[in-house]
């Protein structure tokens, strides 16, 4: 990219993503014009190609607020905080952490191709294990939504993110779940109602299936993948329905 005074950017893609920021104060620096502009081109994008704030993926304000990355050393664009706006989940430091799957503990799962973080809810993975008022985080609730809803688990790999670091894994990127070509990582949000794990289930398996079958990290368009795996959704949802579920 190219700043306001000229100079062309070439800025970093494969950080550490963002877990916490500190406001300027805090930081006890300020950023200039040409940082501000870094940090708005290096911001996730929306369908639209449109920045995003980071905790959300609500599109940004026009005056957004700069804060500090002390993980990355780095400006965040972000939009103002507010009391409806909770400040993300405190991120273990994983430097040096080449743990390739949350809640995978063999060595040799190694993963290929991409890391897919599901939708956020309503609900924090946290607040589920600290307040409850789900369905039991049990591997027969995940076997049950599978059959009544028609999803074939064979052959992929479906762990609970019960540990602190995987909780916080998946709150620190706005996710109740994820998925990479190993398996698929469910947060206890997953689990707030039947639907809700019926769709995580379907959409995540999706994405395993586009790590194994499809060149996904040779640059892939990641919208149509992921529109791929939202549009598994509804078929499954509509097969529990059809056999009473509600």
């Amino acid at each position: 990219m190219r700043l306001p005074n000229g100079e062309e950017v070439r800025f970093p893609v494969n950080e550490k993503p963002t877990s916490s920021t500190v406001t300027q104060t805090e930081a006890g620096i300020k950023p200039t014009a040409d940082e501000e502009a870094l940090a708005l081109a290096a911001a996730k994008r929306d369908a639209a190609g449109n920045p995003v704030d980071w905790r959300t993926g609500e599109p940004l304000v026009g005056n957004p607020e700069f804060r500090w990355d002390p993980d990355n050393q780095r400006w965040v664009a972000e939009n103002p905080r507010t009391a409806d706006v909770p400040e993300p989940a405190p991120q273990p430091d994983t430097t040096g952490d080449t743990k390739p799957h949350p809640g995978v503990s063999d060595p040799e799962a190694v993963p290929s191709g991409l890391t897919f973080f599901s939708r956020g809810g309503p609900r924090t993975n946290l607040d589920v294990i600290e307040h409850g008022g789900s369905l039991p985080l049990t591997r027969e609730t995940i076997d049950d939504a599978a059959r009544m809803a028609g999803i074939d688990l064979e052959g992929v790999d479906v762990q609970i993110a019960l540990t602190p670091d995987d909780v916080t894994f998946l709150d620190s990127n706005g996710a109740i779940a994820c998925a990479d070509s190993v398996g698929i990582l469910l947060g206890p949000a997953s689990f707030t109602d039947m639907e809700t794990l019926i769709r995580t289930l379907a959409h995540e398996r999706t994405h395993v299936y586009q790590n194994q079958f499809k060149d996904v990290a040779a640059g892939g368009n990641l919208m149509e993948l992921e529109d791929e795996a939202y549009a598994s959704e509804q078929a499954f949802v509509d097969a529990w329905k059809a056999g009473g579920g509600e």
